[in-house]
């Protein structure tokens, strides 16, 4: 499996050389990095594409794309849920319906069936009852047959509170605000599907909303916002109903109803997402008291394109927006941005919800393979985002106080060296090194409690000199050599792949240690297991990061045979199998886009190419 040395004189050859090469190096007081950045290897190596097909890469870059939020980005979040998200799925659907959007019904259907057998619609925190109203309207929508239909209109029934006369979310003591919005809710699902809501439900939620409209507090004009939510839904819901101010007349609304009409723009709140429903709601409320809401295509273009990023994040948002247009006439002034979004959810499967936080490291994997396999993603806007994050860690204040700043740092900057956008002048790359050094300095070495977030910050920080070609002082190599004789004295580090960082270290500062070499090379053949390798002795299974790291140290110390290279290769072939809903899956579970990255490069040198 492993080779043994046996050719002394090259070891004597490559043993000079590098005592040549340190005493260059330190007789100049500094040294440069001495290693390759494996964390930055993709973008010149030539993939395994039998292994690694661009239309999976693509299918888990879909999935974890976050490209129609603020902030723009790549996330492993994506890749974790995969499944179809019920909330994502029906206002998507929604969007689709009022934009006239064609799709194939079976094709939808597949996603709906993988959401209904995915077993995890906890993760879509939908209360019971829209649960039901979106799965009752999808079946219906999609014209998909399903016993459970029955179950889920009886679910609706069961949300009726008799004595108030309205629908509730979760209890009967909510607020009138949430029974309103609940009733609305049902209501117009019971409308979609041209279903009769039985007639003593239906006459109960008339007298309880003719009891409401008596109060002019649900009405005021002092108080616009309220009076939407309040009051104008009343109105809708009559309406939904069936009335109007012809069948049921309302008295004392009309000065309510100029104010609203003639103040539409205060409802149109930069940045609120809720302005569209409130414009909506002032649609529904004329349509009943049959006054016609005037507002040009230029009046509400100018809101809108303002806004476009608020709307391409909610797709519950942009459905509202849409059918407001058409209500009033109107074409959406940005199509193509619309049809964009739908495409991108539907390649995804509908998987997004809600607005996912930043991570660099992932960000960073995500625009590294987005860039080798050709997946087409927002790269002006993703530039935009770095260099802000950019001017805000490195520009204003490069002070380096914790590990969680130097790895945004680190991969910061690798992302700008895919993306090809030179940013970094020599001011910027000064006040960096000095931060940088001051920080590395500061380690107190003999802090065991701190080892791994130690090891990280040499690990990072020496990627980071390498990166911006910083040179390293002999009193901050003395330092990690130092460290590195404390970890190897404490022995616990080889029982984990993170040795491999310790011999990075090693080659990154030219400190030539056989003995150290010998026991994290023992180490790393100690965590090999069926032709692969665990990140800890503890594991239960190999993965394909550590695999790449153990394959990465061993190959360079010319230890691995040709067999077992090709045992790894034909281990990696036989566990990852593709996947339509991740993309990949590599012992039955999905692939992060790191372990991607890695696997790419893994194959790469196992398949010389």
């Amino acid at each position: 499996m492993f080779k043994k040395h046996t050719w002394i004189y090259c070891l004597i050859l490559i043993l000079v050389a590098a005592a040549l090469l340190g005493t260059y190096f330190l007789s100049r007081g500094n040294m440069k990095v001495m290693f390759i950045d494996s964390g930055l290897k993709l973008q010149d190596a030539e993939v395994d594409t039998e292994i690694w097909k661009e239309e999976f890469v693509q299918k888990s870059l879909e999935k974890s794309y976050y490209g129609y939020q603020i902030p723009i980005e790549f996330s492993d979040v994506g890749l974790s849920n995969p499944y179809p998200n019920l909330y994502n799925f029906y206002w998507t659907i929604q969007l689709m319906e009022n934009f006239n959007y064609p799709f194939s019904k079976a094709e939808i259907q597949n996603d709906f069936k993988k959401y209904l057998n995915s077993k995890i619609t906890a993760t879509n925190n939908i209360p019971e009852v829209l649960d039901a109203i979106y799965k009752i309207e999808l079946y219906d929508l999609l014209d998909y047959s399903h016993e459970d239909l029955k179950k889920y209109e009886n679910k609706l029934l069961s949300h009726f509170d008799e004595e108030d006369g309205l629908f509730f979310f979760s209890n009967k003591k909510e607020n009138i605000n949430s029974k309103l919005s609940m009733t609305l809710e049902i209501i117009n699902g019971y409308n979609k599907l041209n279903i009769s809501i039985d007639k003593e439900i239906k006459e109960k939620i008339k007298d309880r909303c003719l009891d409401l409209t008596k109060n002019n507090d649900l009405f005021s004009i002092n108080n616009p916002v309220q009076s939407l939510d309040t009051g104008g839904m009343v109105i809708s819901i009559l309406k939904k109903l069936g009335y109007t101010n012809n069948s049921l007349p309302l008295e004392g609304k009309e000065k309510w109803i100029d104010y609203i009409n003639n103040k539409y723009e205060f409802f149109l709140q930069s940045g609120d997402m809720n302005s569209i429903l409130y414009l909506s709601r002032i649609i529904e409320v004329d349509s009943y008291f049959n006054h016609k809401f005037t507002v040009t295509k230029q009046q509400l273009d100018k809101f809108f394109m303002n806004n476009e990023q608020m709307f391409n994040i909610e797709p519950l948002i942009l459905a509202n927006a849409i059918k407001v247009y058409k209500d009033l006439g109107y074409a959406y002034p940005d199509q193509e941005k619309i049809i964009n979004y739908i495409e991108h959810t539907i390649n995804s499967g509908f998987n997004k919800n809600g607005t996912v936080e930043l991570n660099l490291i992932e960000n960073y994997y995500g625009i590294a393979l987005a860039k080798k396999f050709n997946y087409k993603f927002d790269e002006k806007n993703m530039e935009n985002l770095l260099v802000n994050i950019y001017e805000r860690n490195v520009k204003e204040d490069s002070k380096i106080s914790n590990l969680e700043k130097l790895e945004s740092i680190y991969y910061l900057l690798a992302s700008f060296k895919v993306l090809d956008v030179n940013i970094m002048n020599n001011g910027d790359k000064e006040a960096l090194s000095k931060s940088l050094d001051s920080y590395l300095q500061d380690i107190n070495n003999e802090d065991l409690s701190q080892l791994d977030r130690n090891l990280s910050s040499y690990y990072i920080g020496l990627k980071v000199k390498n990166l911006i070609n910083d040179s390293i002082s002999n009193k901050l190599r003395d330092k990690i050599i130092n460290y590195i004789k404390i970890v190897d004295k404490n022995q616990t580090i080889y029982k984990n792949m993170k040795m491999s960082k310790i011999y990075t270290l090693i080659e990154g500062i030219n400190f030539n240690n056989k003995d150290i070499k010998a026991r994290i090379i023992n180490g790393v053949k100690s965590l090999a297991q069926n032709g692969m390798f665990k990140s800890k002795y503890v594991s239960k299974s190999p993965d394909l990061v550590s695999t790449y790291q153990a394959f990465d140290l061993l190959d360079k110390e010319g230890v691995l045979t040709k067999e077992f290279k090709t045992l790894i290769h034909k281990k990696i072939r036989n566990t990852l199998t593709t996947n339509s809903l991740t993309g990949f899956n590599f012992n039955s579970k999905y692939l992060s886009l790191e372990s991607i990255y890695y696997g790419c490069l893994l194959t790469s040198n196992l398949s010389g190419k």
